[in-house]
């Protein structure tokens, strides 16, 4: 990995874009100072112990790699860190090895969050829309391992989403793509394929998130609200990770006034399981998010990726704010009519 490491030149245009160099202040807790232990690591001048504090203080947003002008490919450098450190610690080890992809265990896990009111309440289930006469396309929902228990009703609006707009939408598998074990430096077999519902799975090889297939959808002719103020929060692993903005499936939507938030691109803090492993720096990087909703008089926050849903929510609702947070796919649905039984 130094020829890698090599091709960062130090120029410090990441320090900023980073959420946990700007709430630290640390050099080591900077992408730039990430890199140089990596590079002490594999030329034995660095503990393990020091370099994997460090990077297990990475959220993972890659917004470094957004503003790098060498293009130094951060994320795999974090992932392939990570991994000759030997992955995570014990816990998130056995979560991901024994959990993640075992959904009756994480329907009890989920119900036990939810009456502790960790998690949202559970809507009432809508069915999943028949196939429309002679498709375009037929496509797969990857449900996921989480999404189906945390936001049930999703992976149904987009599929009613999709069959409004000539679509066959059938279920696809219940299981975790992979993306949480890459990023912790594991290793994962994925054969997830279809639509992902999720802007951090969607970057598994396979998956293609539903943001970018409704993008190349629009108009939607008679999508249409009351009108309602909508902060747009843009997704790490959507804007930085593939370089799909999805704002404008809100502008597509009539009585909708969306609001970019000053750091709409900036990072929640969320980062999969990032906000149970490291829950104190997670909710200083959200302050600022859950501060700049607030200010921004916003009755529903719109953000494409189910774990920051989550985060944001609970940020929220610690601040006493009843703002509802939804994925654009949910304001979609209901702007079409397609949000009841």
């Amino acid at each position: 990995m130094p020829d890698v490491t090599r091709a960062c030149v130090h120029c410090g245009l990441c320090l900023e874009s980073c959420p946990t160099y700007r709430v630290l202040r640390e050099e080591a807790d900077s992408p730039r100072g990430r890199i140089l232990l990596l590079d002490a690591l594999a030329e034995g001048r660095a503990e393990a112990a020091d370099v994997r504090r460090h990077l297990d203080r990475c959220v993972g947003c890659l917004a470094c790699e957004a503003v790098c002008p060498s293009g130094v490919p951060y994320g795999h450098m974090l992932e392939e860190g990570r991994r000759r450190l030997g992955g995570p610690s014990l816990l998130p080890r056995l979560f991901l090895r024994h959990v993640v992809n075992r959904p009756l265990l994480l329907r009890m896990l989920t119900g036990a969050a939810r009456m502790a009111g960790l998690v949202p309440p559970k809507p009432p289930p809508i069915p999943w829309p028949a196939a429309p006469p002679a498709p375009k396309a037929r496509v797969r929902i990857h449900l996921g391992c989480v999404t189906p228990h945390l936001f049930g009703n999703l992976a149904a609006e987009a599929a009613r989403v999709l069959a409004h707009l000539g679509y066959a939408a059938e279920r696809g598998d219940a299981r975790c793509c992979g993306a949480l074990h890459r990023h912790a430096g594991l290793p994962y077999e994925s054969r997830a394929e279809g639509i992902s519902l999720a802007a951090g799975c969607s970057t598994t090889p396979g998956l293609t998130d539903v943001c970018k297939v409704l993008l190349a959808e629009r108009p939607f002719p008679g999508a249409r609200l009351p009108p309602v103020r909508v902060a747009w929060d843009a997704p790490c692993h959507l804007i930085h990770a593939q370089g799909v903005d999805a704002a404008p499936l809100l502008d597509a939507i009539e009585g909708v006034e969306r609001v970019t938030l000053p750091g709409a691109a900036e990072c929640c803090g969320a980062g999969g399981l990032y906000m149970g492993l490291q829950p104190r720096l997670a909710r200083k990087v959200r302050e600022k998010k859950v501060a700049e909703i607030l200010a921004s008089g916003s009755r529903v926050v719109a953000t494409a990726n189910p774990g920051c849903m989550l985060w944001i929510w609970k940020g929220l609702r610690e601040a006493g704010s009843d703002v509802e947070v939804v994925h654009p796919v949910t304001l979609l649905a209901r702007a079409l009519g397609l949000d009841r039984g």
